[in-house]
């Protein structure tokens, strides 16, 4: 990544490097929020470490995380079948060119081979879904096929949709759906701006806990380290602290050492009662 920058981007190099340095790590508790762990550099599995199967899976079927190995409608695993239609369609619109029988078959048994590497315990955990029941005044997103529409609760059958700007920021707009005909999934907020639906990889990234420096007694949300904003603008945080006040204090707590004297106190006159 540092290579690809133009060379004169001497502080954008830094900056990356910087945040690097903080190895941050996601605290998870099992398997939760499988489905949008990347399958090629998740922190808990990595199914390949064949680099050109690896980059044909994320550049011409589009498998960035574990639940796109499973179809949404059924909840069921694709089949060889299934992947072997999807590339025969996918590489013909790429090349222009039917690929053979042969080439597609080998393509599908190896996705899906694949597939069957995640563990079970991550299986039950994609096949869960994020379904919720809402309330009014709810940020849910509206999921069915290719539509995810990110939308509030209004009533005990109807929801309004709202657009999202460019930063996350929710605007209303006058379209009210039946949220019935839809999957209702909770949308995951950062700060006050909408990540994605939970579940999904931009959800996950908010939704997370993360350790700083591989530390573990540090917790933090994301949004806390990346905050360019203190107290006023996030009164319910009880925080007065922007991210990079806090990574700073953080930084310093784990580099403290107990002073000797305390050691030497406790040999002289022996542990509290």
């Amino acid at each position: 990544m540092i290579h690809r920058l133009p060379t004169k981007a001497t502080y954008w190099r830094e900056c990356l490097k910087a945040f690097w340095r903080l190895k941050l790590k996601p605290k998870f508790d099992g398997w939760e929020l499988a489905a949008a762990e990347s399958p090629w550099h998740g922190h808990r599995i990595q199914l390949s470490n064949d680099y050109h199967l690896v980059q044909y899976c994320k550049h011409v079927l589009n498998i960035k995380q574990l639940s796109d190995f499973y179809n949404s409608d059924t909840n069921a695993r694709f089949r060889v079948s299934d992947w072997m239609r999807f590339i025969d369609k996918l590489e013909t619109a790429r090349d222009g060119v039917r690929p053979t029988n042969t080439r597609v078959y080998d393509m599908a048994f190896k996705v899906s081979a694949l597939a069957s590497k995640i563990p079970q315990a991550a299986r039950d955990n994609i096949k869960a879904g994020w379904t919720t029941s809402v309330g009014l005044g709810d940020k849910v997103y509206l999921i069915r096929g290719k539509i995810e529409w990110p939308a509030i609760i209004v009533s005990d059958t109807r929801a309004r949709r709202v657009r999202l700007d460019a930063t996350g920021k929710a605007h209303e707009t006058q379209t009210e759906v039946m949220y019935n005909r839809f999957t209702v999934s909770q949308a995951v907020m950062w700060g006050d701006k909408w990540a994605g639906p939970k579940g999904s990889f931009g959800g996950e990234l908010a939704d997370l806990t993360y350790t700083l420096l591989n530390h573990e007694e540090t917790e933090f949300k994301l949004e806390r380290l990346v905050r360019s904003r203190t107290f006023n603008q996030f009164p319910d945080e009880g925080d007065e602290e922007n991210g990079l006040q806090l990574i700073t204090k953080t930084k310093a707590k784990i580099k403290m050492k107990t002073p000797p004297a305390e050691a030497v106190w406790k040999t002289k006159v022996g542990p509290l009662p």
